[in-house]
């Protein structure tokens, strides 16, 4: 079984938007057809 997108890319995981819910970043994996999910958006990260 191959690596899931958490494992792939741990970077972009935390972007992850918990409105997924019950679906999960460990939850993709390539090819999974899980096409449609929702970002936390990173323009809003307060910059210091």
């Amino acid at each position: 079984m191959g690596m899931n997108f958490a494992e792939m890319h741990p970077e972009l995981a935390s972007e992850f938007s918990e409105r997924n819910l019950p679906l999960t970043v460990s939850d993709i994996t390539y090819g999974s057809n899980k096409k449609r999910s929702m970002w936390k958006d990173r323009s809003r990260r307060r910059k210091n």
